[in-house]
């Protein structure tokens, strides 16, 4: 090739690579302003190896990586440079789509596949893959396609230089380890190497063949993994899995079906399709099984004579292989839900659109009807542009979890799942009316749904009805007595209504049944107020490991700590909560007063007028810099910032008090005795307030209302059996007398 051949070559891969990038940004933009939704939390915002004080090195060598601990060092690095955005996540996982959509077109040209530029940008832009590229956690589709596709290159690449063993060999093992890291949905890829070696026609050798054996034992490993992790990790056990072999084979003969319908005709796309019943299963599912040998038979027959069928064979079989692992042989927890989802598809729907972009590519402009495919090429850029304005429909679905739980419960209303997360994303946003009414839909399916019960009971319990919330609680330990969410859910409503005891046992309960973070963060609280330190300590790690995103769970074992006499392990604690709770402000606020509490006054300071800055009417942080300003004789600095509380709540019997202190001592007494009049209103005859007002009251001359408070102060003193403020009022009274 010359130089100039070279230099176009060049230039027009980096179009190609630079269509498909604007192709994908294009077609899934609206993803880029998408929230966190379902399992997001699980896999990024609440892991404890992601946004927690775990890492690297438990990502790497323990079970908290759920078997793709690449996709979570991606996460962590992601974490670590953007904090909790979303934003910054959804742009990784388009880049990764593009960047597998453009391995995936050298690929297709390495296998000589005509129109191989048309067929990624197919599959780029399927409305199919909106569900892996703007749900987040499914990046470990885009992250492990990527290496994925690159071991296939290499692999392939190996395969055609006719040497036994070369840098291509060792790169192809070396990145399919990265895939099945990012995702063990890549284990089919040693079977795909020897579909591509047929393709390609090269002579078959048995030491070549030997060095496959390491990708088939990477993969038989990573296979296993995730089986035993699907059952006793994610907890894919239970009735919803017992399916017999029967049922297996008729689901296996259903999905790929399925997966080609919605590749040609993807309308209706939903996150969660309808759940196939037993006796929808056998009949089709059993013809489906025909129809693939079938056709598979033919294609192979017909391969020899017919170029055209010898390439929809090498597609249809690795169609097939790339689901094997979702075809119902193998137990997955998704399976409780639907046998099918659209991110299932993500790899194997690579060849399907590699053949459409092949046949397209290979329609002729002559023949005795050129007009007609004159018109049908024509017609491709219009298709395209039709498949990316579904995009943008389907991108929009994942924008946040209401919008995502609607939509699925318009096209499956029944799905249980769904019901539940859009009844509590609702009652989350404090939505209370609709989400009622969402969880009494789910109740007059199933009277003794747990989860409707226990977040009814909720609701009862913010709105101030303990009693209400009670009941809900108790139906659900009636029918389900270990039930650790009703127990916590109890325990809290115990602690409010004073019964220490019985909360302190349910609590305990929900603890040791989970491991429940809430139950351990106010079984803490409890154990801590009774004096048991080590043991609110004990709890408070419980929840943390739990739940490391829980701002309470931090602030429970940083009290602990305090009370331990252990002021910097507490300090360093609440550093931790900030950093991964940042916007909270009852850790905030409590950080800032144990960093002045400890000597720390200039980042005490620091860190209220940072809250200040974003949360203007945060009332802890205003009392907390001004009561920082007032230790420090900074009067004048204190004085706008109470002004400003008690305008913000007239109410704060406190926030007067210290108003009324700061004007005396600014010689302002007259505003002082008016502060503490209001003072006096909102919290009664308070001796306190009334020796102080009586006090400031004699410095304005008034004797005789100085007096007069006085005297009422001290007979509240001996009420309340207060007798050094009795001793000081009785003083206060003689100099008055004199």
């Amino acid at each position: 090739m010359t130089s100039l051949q070279e230099n176009h070559s060049r230039i027009r891969t980096l179009l190609g690579m630079a269509l498909l990038l604007a192709a994908t940004l294009t077609a899934f933009f609206p993803a880029l302003s998408g929230n966190f939704l379902w399992d997001d939390d699980y896999h990024v915002t609440k892991n404890a190896c992601v946004a927690g004080p775990l890492g690297l090195k438990e990502i790497w060598t323990t079970t908290q990586s759920n078997f793709f601990p690449l996709v979570l060092t991606t996460w962590r690095l992601e974490y670590l440079a953007w904090g909790a955005s979303p934003l910054p996540f959804h742009l990784t996982s388009l880049f990764f789509h593009a960047a597998a959509a453009m391995i995936l077109w050298q690929l297709l040209q390495e296998l000589g596949v005509r129109g191989a530029l048309l067929g990624a940008l197919i599959w780029c832009l399927h409305p199919v893959q909106a569900e892996s590229v703007c749900w987040i956690s499914e990046q470990k589709n885009t992250e492990s396609a990527v290496f994925y596709l690159a071991s296939l290159l290499f692999g392939i690449r190996w395969m055609q230089s006719g040497k036994f063993i070369d840098a291509n060999w060792w790169a192809s093992l070396l990145l399919a380890l990265m895939a099945l890291s990012s995702k063990t949905s890549t284990v089919m890829l040693p079977a795909i190497l020897i579909i591509c070696w047929w393709w390609c026609g090269i002579a078959w050798s048995r030491r070549r063949l030997l060095l496959l054996l390491p990708f088939f034992f990477l993969s038989a490993t990573a296979g296993l993994l995730t089986m035993l992790e699907q059952k006793y990790h994610v907890g894919a056990v239970g009735s919803a899995y017992d399916i017999v072999l029967s049922e297996r084979v008729a689901l296996a003969g259903l999905i790929p079906w399925f997966y080609l319908g919605k590749l040609l005709w993807p309308l209706d796309l939903n996150f969660i399709y309808p759940k196939w019943t037993p006796g929808d299963l056998l009949l089709p599912g059993l013809l489906g099984v025909m129809a693939i040998f079938s056709l598979i038979a033919l294609l192979v027959y017909k391969a020899r004579r017919s170029p055209a069928a010898a390439a929809t064979l090498f597609a249809f079989t690795c169609f097939l292989l790339g689901l094997f692992p979702v075809l119902g042989l193998f137990d997955a927890y998704f399976f409780r839900y639907s046998y099918v989802s659209d991110h299932f598809q993500y790899l194997a729907s690579m060849a399907p659109a590699a053949l459409a972009g092949a046949a397209l590519s290979s329609l002729p402009f002559g023949g005795n009807h050129p007009r007609i495919s004159k018109a049908v090429r024509s017609a491709i850029p219009f298709v395209i542009l039709c498949i990316s304005l579904l995009d943008w429909k389907g991108a929009l679905r994942f924008r946040d979890s209401v919008t995502l739980w609607r939509e699925t419960l318009r096209l499956n209303p029944t799905s249980g799942i769904a019901n539940h997360n859009l009844a509590s994303e609702l009652m989350n946003l404090g939505r209370t009316s609709e989400a009622i009414e969402e969880f009494q839909k789910i109740l007059s399916r199933n009277p003794d749904d747990a989860g409707a019960l226990n977040n009814l009971g909720v609701i009862k319990l913010k709105s101030g009805d303990a009693t209400g919330a009670k009941g809900f609680f108790e139906k659900v330990l009636k029918s389900t007595p270990g039930d650790p969410a009703a127990l916590c859910n109890l325990g809290e409503t115990l602690i409010l209504s004073g019964n220490y005891a019985a909360a302190e046992k349910c609590l305990q309960q929900s603890v040791e049944h989970d491991g429940n973070a809430l139950a351990a963060t106010l079984l803490s609280v409890l154990l801590r107020e009774k004096g048991d330190i080590e043991g609110a300590l004990r709890l408070g790690h419980t929840a943390i490991g739990s739940n490391p995103s829980d701002p309470q769970a931090w602030l429970a074992v940083a009290l602990a700590m305090r009370d331990a006499g252990d002021l910097p392990s507490a300090i360093a604690a609440l550093k931790t909560g900030v950093r991964l709770a940042p916007q909270d402000g009852q850790l905030v606020n409590s950080l800032s007063v144990m960093l002045i509490d400890s000597g720390k006054n200039d980042e005490g300071r620091e860190l209220l007028e940072q809250r200040l800055l974003s949360h203007r009417d945060d009332p802890d942080a205003l009392l907390n810099l001004a009561l920082l300003q007032m230790k420090q004789s900074r009067n004048d600095e204190a004085l706008p910032l109470l002004q400003e509380l008690v305008l913000s709540d007239p109410s704060n019997a406190h926030a007067h008090d210290l108003l009324a202190d700061v004007l005396r001592k600014l010689r302002r007494n007259k505003e002082a005795a008016i502060e503490l009049e209001r003072a006096l209103v909102i919290e009664g005859s308070s001796p306190r307030l009334l020796r102080n007002l009586a006090s400031i009251q004699a410095e304005l001359g008034m004797r005789e209302k100085a007096l007069q408070s006085a005297e009422k102060g001290l007979k509240e003193a001996q009420a309340q059996g207060d007798r050094e403020m009795y001793n000081n009022l009785l003083l206060l009274i003689r100099s008055l007398k004199r």
